[in-house]
């Protein structure tokens, strides 16, 4: 089944970024860098929505401490059924494993009424 695959915890553990230091920059632009939102978007339990302005606080926030341009489409990535079956099989995703996950293993990600 086709879905959206969540890349942050992927690109902060390549920068060596943490939670605080996500969220202490993510405060500079906004008030959406409240902490537990940040730890739970870098869990290993994609969300399954983010809130607009917190995406634009994250990624200015990235590149602030990184110093790259990432974008939107460096965060989310589109899966087809083909593309998801390839992950399954290599293993690919965060931290090299991938697992599927149901969506009741979702229910509890942050939305706009928790950030």
């Amino acid at each position: 089944m086709p879905h959206v695959r969540w890349k942050l915890p992927e690109i902060a553990k390549e920068h060596g970024l943490g939670g605080y230091r996500l969220t202490k920059a993510m405060l500079q632009e906004t008030e959406r860098g409240r902490m537990n939102t940040i730890y739970r978007l870098l869990s290993d339990k994609p969300p399954t929505r983010v809130d607009l302005e917190t995406l634009s606080a994250l990624i200015t926030a990235l590149r602030t401490l990184t110093g790259r341009e990432y974008k939107v489409g460096d965060l989310l990535e589109y899966l087809d059924a083909e593309e998801e079956q390839q992950m399954k099989e290599t293993g690919a995703g965060v931290g090299g494993d991938y697992e599927e996950r149901s969506e009741g293993d979702r229910s509890t990600q942050p939305g706009p009424e928790n950030d």
